[in-house]
């Protein structure tokens, strides 16, 4: 592959294509031998890369893997429009089936951005489309920062962080130990820490190498949130959600 990565700008899409085929991560050693560079040539790429949030340190500090910011290339062509047609009829469904407001909601730097919402029949939509969730505070938000990279949790943290009510969690500790439940269940909840009176809950929707930039949720008042109950929810949830990453041909 010398010839390929003769010219310095190839050599870094060739970097990032064979960590995107090797979602586990590659030693620097491995990346220079398959690419047929020298050591020190590899080296100055994956530094570039890193600056720049293209790739991350992976189970190792000896591993390296597609940075969050490459990995949202690939949702940020995701539209709206896009998901209705590919997965509409699925949060129809499952609108019906809680009476709430089912959303889907996409990655960007240190937020999260709706990008479809399904209002319940009642027309009492709390979420539109292009509302911004807290990644500390909204269930979706929690459900998708709950499965960055440790080295994309750390640079969030290290964001300033908004207390949107009295419950909102903003210290380092209890994010932290947030995140560590979301993803023991899977299943993130915001118990009036974004809205007064609001209960949402949300799951992740994996991309196929495990990766997460979307994330499905349901919302309502809380004095209305009574039934199902958590636990149905979260099963609900978690089925609509892999059913949705199958359709955008993330499955595993």
């Amino acid at each position: 592959m010398a010839g390929q990565t003769s010219k310095p700008l190839e050599r870094y899409f060739s970097t990032l294509e064979l960590l995107a085929e090797v979602p586990a991560g590659m030693t620097l050693v491995d990346i220079a031998a398959r690419l047929d560079l020298p050591g020190a040539t590899t080296h100055r790429v994956i530094n570039a890369l890193l600056e720049a949030g293209l790739v991350t340190r992976g189970v190792s500090d000896r591993h390296y893997v597609l940075g969050p910011r490459a990995r949202r290339f690939g949702t940020a062509t995701l539209s709206g429009t896009t998901l209705e047609d590919r997965v509409g009829n699925i949060v129809d469904k499952l609108s019906r089936k809680l009476e709430q407001t089912i959303f889907i909601v996409r990655l960007t730097t240190h937020e999260a951005e709706t990008i479809l919402v399904r209002e319940p029949a009642s027309g009492e939509a709390i979420v539109h489309p292009g509302r911004i969730m807290a990644l500390h505070a909204g269930a979706t938000g929690k459900a998708i920062l709950a499965y960055q990279t440790e080295a994309a949790v750390e640079d969030f943290l290290k964001t300033p962080r908004r207390r949107f009510t009295a419950d909102t969690k903003v210290s380092r500790e209890d994010i932290l130990a947030e995140l560590s439940l979301v993803r023991g269940e899977r299943f993130a909840t915001c118990d009036n820490e974004m809205d007064t009176g609001v209960l949402s809950y949300a799951t992740p929707i994996f991309a196929a190498d495990g990766s997460v930039s979307l994330a499905l949720g349901t919302c309502g008042l809380k004095s209305r949130f009574s039934s199902p109950g958590r636990a149905e929810v979260r099963e609900m949830l978690i089925d609509s959600a892999a059913e949705i990453s199958r359709r955008l041909g993330n499955a595993a």
